[in-house]
């Protein structure tokens, strides 16, 4: 509803923070709003970003003090990708013309596993991290355990599915055009680390 009422009141185009894959994992909410705004005459552009690096030291932080990140996502491959980049993107596109219609893939430079994602931290900060694969059940006890509520755990559980089922490795080179450099790398990421302490 609010997307028509700004439509109403002469708002002509829309940029939307999507979702990686929102064009073919059409049961998303985000999947919902790229096919209401394509349909309804609006000028759209769509960015669908990666796993967001921030989810890291935000959502999982009680677990990276410990240093430890705990996730169900196996041995799938991420290409995470910094908000920053993300809000640089969006900046682009409402300010530039040429991005009418379009829908942007943002990820970082390299998939990778939340396995190689620790070895990257213990290497770039010199403390010692390590990756665990929970289950999902015992993912859900502890996010529960931490105070998260039961939907936004169970989008929790789907999001890591999509990791372990290989759904979440590909990279684009879309980001890097559009910022005209590369995308943030987890090295990055990990040097800008504050003190987790």
């Amino acid at each position: 509803p609010a997307l028509d009422v700004a439509l109403g009141a002469g708002v002509r185009h829309f940029v939307l923070l999507s979702l990686q894959g929102a064009d073919k994992l059409t049961i998303t909410p985000h999947a919902h709003l790229e096919k209401h705004l394509g349909g309804n005459g609006a000028v759209y552009t769509f960015l669908r970003p990666s796993f967001f690096m921030q989810n890291l030291t935000t959502t999982h932080l009680p677990e990276l003090k410990k240093g430890i990140i705990a996730v169900p996502a196996g041995n799938g491959r991420t290409s995470f990708v910094d908000t920053g980049d993300v809000a640089e993107a969006a900046a682009i596109v409402l300010t530039e013309d040429g991005h009418e219609n379009r829908a942007y893939g943002l990820t970082g430079p390299a998939a990778l596993t939340y396995r190689e994602v620790a070895e990257i931290f213990t290497r770039v900060t010199g403390h010692l991290y390590r990756s665990t694969d929970p289950s999902p059940i015992a993912f859900y006890r502890l996010m529960r355990g931490q105070g998260a509520g039961r939907a936004e755990t169970l989008v929790m559980e789907a999001i890591y599915a999509t990791a372990r089922l290989g759904l979440a490795k590909h990279v684009s080179d879309d980001l890097p055009t559009l910022l005209g450099r590369p995308a943030h790398s987890i090295e990055d990421f990990a040097r800008s680390l504050p003190g987790l302490d």
